[in-house]
């Protein structure tokens, strides 16, 4: 069961359509662009990272520069393989890179969100990265990274459940915490809210 002190909302699927070379293939040092379209409205563009698993030597990925997490997906047995979809933050947010840092493993054995709300001398952050651990992905882990100018508005947050039987879930407020339920994490549940001045 999870946490009802956040309300629900639905973040509608939108049409994805991943940059690949020339010759049609993806390089693994390459991360592909997400083009999002998004009908009236100019689309947006994501980088991907991942896929992050327990499997192999990617195990962690996180976003760079001033981009956080604006979607996620999970493919594979039990959400084995995690994408994350990188965004530039507003012009009126800075993240200061150089303030970063890590939560506790969790898995579906807690109930409770693990959150990048409150770090190091009570700095405000948002999630940048994830690392997975076990088998399926078991046990994952948060990277945050620290708000230098404006703020995230965690007293209203909207979370969205997902596992690998749904599409690639965008949204259009930054991730700032995470849960996960069924049998090996298999169902991702992450809150996020509006990043305010």
């Amino acid at each position: 069961m999870r946490p009802t002190t956040i309300p629900c909302l639905f973040a509608p699927v939108l049409l994805l359509a991943c940059a690949t070379s020339a010759d049609g293939s993806t390089p693994d040092d390459v991360v592909p662009t997400v083009h999002v379209e998004t009908g009236t409205v100019a689309p947006a563009v994501f980088n991907t990272v991942g896929p992050i698993s327990d499997e192999g030597s990617r195990s962690f990925g996180s976003c760079v520069g001033q981009k956080a997490i604006y979607g996620m997906q999970c493919t594979g047995r039990y959400c084995d393989n995690v994408y994350l979809f990188c965004e530039d933050v507003p012009s009126f947010i800075s993240l200061n890179s150089d303030v970063r840092w890590r939560t506790s493993w969790f898995s579906e054995e807690s109930s409770l969100y693990t959150s990048c709300a409150t770090g190091p001398g009570g700095v405000q952050g948002v999630i940048t990265g994830v690392a997975c651990a076990g088998s399926y992905c078991d046990n994952m882990q948060l990277e945050c990274t620290a708000i230098r100018t404006g703020r995230i508005n965690t007293s209203y947050s909207y979370t969205i459940g997902f596992s690998e039987e749904e599409p690639a879930q965008l949204w259009n407020r930054p991730a700032w915490a995470l849960s996960c339920s069924g049998r090996y994490c298999d169902k991702l549940w992450v809150a996020t809210a509006d990043f305010l001045p």
